[in-house]
This record gives structure tokens, C-alpha cells and sequence, in this order.
């Protein structure tokens, strides 16, 4: 298998410092954490805005995943059901918040552009 390595560009300051063959600087090992840091604030809020939890319930599930009813126990999901199940009621849902849209004939519509075309 051929592959080729290119040259990590070293024009700007920390160009590299994600390079998977150099060390990780300080200086990136901090900017990183404080993405990480960053990002998991934003979801901890996003989630806790969203499921009517405080912020400080989401962070005190540490980041964990949890399964059935323990999920619900928590305030994380609203039920169990089978794929196919949550698809079907969410179809429902998004269909019963539309307005009903009239009843197109196509053979109305064919006949119109008939008629159209023969003018």
C-alpha cells in the first residue's frame, strides 16, 4: 500500500499542535481542554433546557449512558419503545400539527394544462 506523508506547515503559530506525530504542547493540551470544557458546558445546558432538568442533575450523571428505565428514571428519555414504535408516533405527531392540505385530482390538473396548451 503506498502512502505518503506530508510536511506539517509550520508558517503560523500552532499550526502543528494537533499533529498526530508530534508531542502535544502545553499550550495545546490547555486550548484543547478548554474546548472539551467548552463543549460539554454548552451540552450540559442544552440538555438541561430540553428536558426541564437543571443543569446540575445532567452534570451529575458524570457524562454516563444509561439504559431503560434508569434513563428514564433520570428525566433523560420519556419512554421505551422499538424503533419502528417512535418513528410511527413521531410521523403522527409531526402529521396531526399540519394542516390539512386539499385534495388534488390529477386529472384536473392534466386537463387544465390540456386546455393550456391548446390555447
Amino acid at each position: 500500500m503506498w502512502c505518503r506523508h506530508w510536511p506539517i506547515s509550520r508558517s503560523c503559530a500552532g499550526r502543528a499542535d494537533l499533529a498526530s506525530d508530534a508531542p502535544l504542547s502545553t499550550e495545546a493540551a490547555q486550548w484543547l481542554n478548554e474546548l472539551v470544557q467548552q463543549n460539554y458546558a454548552e451540552f450540559t445546558e442544552l440538555v438541561a433546557r430540553n428536558r426541564g432538568l437543571s443543569v446540575a442533575a445532567v452534570r451529575g450523571t458524570e457524562a454516563g449512558v444509561y439504559f431503560g428505565t434508569k434513563g428514564i428514571e433520570l428525566g433523560l428519555a420519556d419512554r421505551i419503545e422499538p424503533p419502528q414504535a417512535a418513528i410511527n408516533r413521531i410521523a403522527a405527531s409531526v402529521s396531526a400539527g399540519r394542516k390539512p392540505q386539499p385534495v388534488r385530482s390529477f386529472s384536473a390538473r392534466a386537463a387544465a394544462m390540456n386546455l393550456h396548451n391548446q390555447a
